[in-house]
C-alpha cells in the first residue's frame, strides 16, 4: 500500500488539480489506517478477571483493586462473574465493566457459549481466574477456540490460587493455565513438595495492601465500649489477636500464654476478634479459667485499623497459614508484631530485625516462648517499637500495590500465544 502511494505521488505531481484530489484520499486512507491501528492496540491490552463465586469473598477486594490499577495502568479490565453476585454489585460501585456469565459448570453450554463471544470480541491479552469452576470453564473455552482457529492468539490463562489444596491435579497447573500464581514461598513449596508440578508453571506474586487506608483509618478513635478500654492505662499492655476462631488459629493457647504474664503484668489484656464456629466454646474456655477481666472478645470491628494502631503488640499464633495481612498491616502501623514459624507468616516478619518469629502453639515449650518474646516488649516497648518502624519501610516496599502491579503485569510481558 506505501508503494502505491509513493508511486501515485510521483505520477501526479506535474498536475496540481489531480495532486490534490489524491491527497485527500490519501488522507482519507490514513485516517482508517491510524483508527484500525488504534482500535487492534485498545483491544490488546484488555484483561479479564472471573470469578464464579455468588456471595462476597476475601478476595474480591483484590481483585476489585487488580482491575482499577491496571485500568490506570493503561489496560481495560473486564470482569467476568454470576449475575446478581455480590461481585457484580461490588463491581458497579467501583465502576467496573462487569461481563454476567452463569459459571454453572466447568462446560456449561450457555458460559461457554458467553465467554467464547466475550473473548473473540475483545481479544484479551490475559485472563485471570479466582475459582475453581471459572478457571475451568475459561481455560475449556480459550483452547476449544484456539483448537478451532478461531483466535489468531490466545491469552495468558493465570490462575490465582489463593490457598493449600490437595484437590487439584498436577495436570491442572501442568496444562490447563499458563501460570499459577501463589502469595507465598511456603505455599508454592508444598505445592511442589511431592507432586509432579513443574516449578516454571508455579510464581508468587505476594499480595498487595493498601497502606493509605489503613493509615487513614487507623486516625480516628474507635467507637465506645472500646474507647474507654484503649484509654485505661489500668488495661494494659493490649494484645491484638485479628482470626477467625478456630483450632488452627491458635486462641486457646493465648490463654497459656496470657496467663503465665499476669503475675508480672496484672493489667495484661488480650483483645480477639473474630467470627468462627469455635467462638462460644472459647468463650466458654475463658469463663472456666477465671480470665474475664482480661480476655475481650468482639465478633467484628467496623475500623479494625482503629484498634490496632493503640495496641501494644500483635500476635498471629497460628498452626498454619499461607501467609496472613494482619502483620503486614501492624507492621505498617509500627505496630510491634509476634507471629508463629509456619507456612508464610516468616515473609512478613524478619526475626529480630522487624518483629518477631516464635514457635507454632503444637511445638514444646512454645508458651514459654512466647511468653519470654512478650515480656520483652512490654519490659522495652521503645526497642520494639524501633524494630516495628523498620518493618514499616520493609513492608510497603514488600507488599506495596505498585510492586503488587508490576508483578501482575510482568506475566503479561511474555508475547501472546499462538492459537497453534
Amino acid at each position: 500500500m506505501t508503494r502505491i502511494f509513493c508511486k501515485a505521488n510521483h505520477l501526479f505531481r506535474g498536475c496540481p488539480q489531480l495532486a490534490g484530489q489524491w491527497m485527500q484520499v490519501n488522507f482519507v486512507v490514513l485516517s482508517v489506517q491510524t483508527f484500525a491501528l488504534r482500535l487492534n492496540t485498545s483491544q490488546m491490552t484488555c484483561v479479564f478477571f472471573a470469578d464464579s463465586t455468588l456471595l462476597a469473598s476475601e478476595h474480591h477486594e483484590q481483585l476489585i483493586r487488580q482491575a482499577q490499577g491496571l485500568n490506570e495502568q493503561g489496560f481495560r479490565s473486564r470482569v467476568l462473574g454470576r449475575p446478581g453476585s455480590e461481585l457484580s454489585l461490588s463491581c458497579v460501585k467501583a465502576g467496573l465493566a462487569f461481563e454476567p456469565v452463569p459459571f454453572l459448570s466447568f462446560a456449561h453450554p450457555t458460559s461457554v457459549w458467553r465467554v467464547s463471544r466475550l473473548l473473540r470480541r475483545h481479544k484479551p491479552v490475559a485472563i485471570i481466574c479466582y475459582g475453581e469452576m471459572d478457571s475451568a470453564l475459561m481455560a475449556l473455552s480459550v483452547r476449544a477456540l484456539a483448537g478451532l482457529k478461531c483466535l489468531r492468539y490466545r491469552p495468558r490463562l493465570i490462575y490465582m490460587q489463593k490457598g493449600q489444596t490437595d484437590s487439584v491435579r498436577p495436570y491442572f497447573y501442568n496444562q490447563v493455565f499458563d501460570i499459577t500464581l501463589v502469595p507465598s514461598h511456603a505455599l508454592r513449596d508444598q505445592l511442589l513438595n511431592g507432586r509432579a508440578i513443574q516449578p516454571s508453571r508455579v510464581a508468587v506474586l505476594h499480595p498487595g495492601v493498601d497502606f493509605d487506608a489503613i493509615a487513614r483509618a487507623a486516625v480516628p478513635m474507635p467507637a465506645p465500649p472500646l474507647d474507654q478500654l484503649l484509654s485505661n492505662p489500668n488495661k494494659r499492655p493490649l494484645i491484638f489477636h485479628r482470626a477467625p476462631f478456630g483450632v488452627e488459629k491458635g486462641h486457646d493457647f493465648m490463654l497459656d500464654v496470657v496467663d503465665s504474664l499476669l503475675a508480672e503484668f496484672p493489667g495484661l489484656t488480650y483483645l480477639a476478634v473474630g467470627e468462627g464456629e469455635m467462638r462460644e466454646t472459647f468463650q466458654r474456655e475463658v469463663q472456666r479459667r477465671g480470665l474475664s477481666d482480661h480476655v475481650l472478645i468482639l465478633a467484628a470491628l467496623g475500623q479494625p485499623a482503629s484498634v490496632l494502631a493503640r495496641a501494644d503488640v500483635l500476635v498471629m499464633p497460628s498452626a498454619h497459614e499461607s501467609l496472613g495481612k494482619a502483620p503486614i498491616e501492624a507492621l505498617s502501623l509500627a505496630i510491634p508484631v509476634v507471629v508463629s514459624n509456619v507456612g508464610g507468616l516468616p515473609e512478613t516478619v524478619l526475626d529480630g530485625q522487624t518483629g518477631f518469629v516464635c514457635p507454632p502453639p503444637f511445638e514444646k515449650g512454645a508458651v514459654d516462648q512466647w511468653a519470654t518474646v512478650l515480656r520483652g516488649i512490654f519490659s522495652a516497648p521503645q526497642n520494639s517499637k524501633q524494630m516495628a518502624r523498620t518493618g514499616s519501610f520493609a513492608v510497603r516496599k514488600q507488599f506495596g500495590w505498585a510492586s503488587h502491579l508490576a508483578g501482575l503485569i510482568e506475566q503479561f510481558n511474555p508475547p501472546r500465544l499462538k492459537s497453534h
